[in-house]
């Protein structure tokens, strides 16, 4: 797996094995999409993996990556390729559950800056993706922290109801489906 563009472009990243990765087409539609817009924000990689889509936001001129992930493996992985690439400045990585992460008020207030959220958690998983869009969806009146989020999840996944966001584009690749959310502000 490689950084598809940015300073960091042509990379080759180490991965952990038996992790879904997400694939160079997903991944180089997903920052397509993002374009420009990822200039000097915040990026959360929340179901990090490999780490592959933080490591891109920082390629791509994200300010910083926020890494969340509950396997050591991964975590380790993740580690390994940031100090290799000497952006472990640029980083914070985490072994959390998700849903802690975001509703921890004290993160919330250390990362009050413009912030993108991608999230691909495990598709057995997908449960995760309406727990974190509740608390989100309640912290977003408060707040305003959140320009994007970016979901990828199984084409079967429905969205449940938001208050706060509304769907800026839907794509699909196979069997796999890319929500990109926006503020409704």
């Amino acid at each position: 797996m490689k950084i598809l563009a940015g300073y960091l472009k042509g990379v080759e990243l180490k991965t952990p094995p038996k992790i879904r990765v997400t694939s160079s087409a997903v991944k180089k539609s997903v920052m397509d999409t993002i374009g420009k817009n990822i200039n000097d924000k915040i990026f959360w990689d929340l179901c990090a993996g490999s780490g592959n889509m933080g490591i891109e936001a920082i390629s791509r001129g994200a300010r910083k990556s926020v890494f969340v992930e509950t396997d050591r493996q991964c975590i380790d992985f993740i580690k390994l390729n940031c100090d290799r690439l000497n952006i472990i400045n640029k980083t914070l990585i985490l072994k959390e559950d998700i849903i802690k992460f975001v509703t921890d008020n004290i993160v919330l207030k250390e990362l009050h800056d413009d912030v993108i959220i991608y999230v691909d958690p495990p598709f057995e998983k997908d449960y995760l993706i309406t727990k974190m869009l509740d608390v989100i969806d309640k912290f977003e009146n408060e707040n305003n922290y959140f320009r994007m989020i970016i979901i990828e999840t199984t084409k079967s996944y429905k969205l449940g109801k938001l208050e706060k966001f509304k769907a800026y584009s839907i794509k699909n690749y196979g069997e796999i489906k890319i929500l990109f959310l926006i503020p409704n502000r």
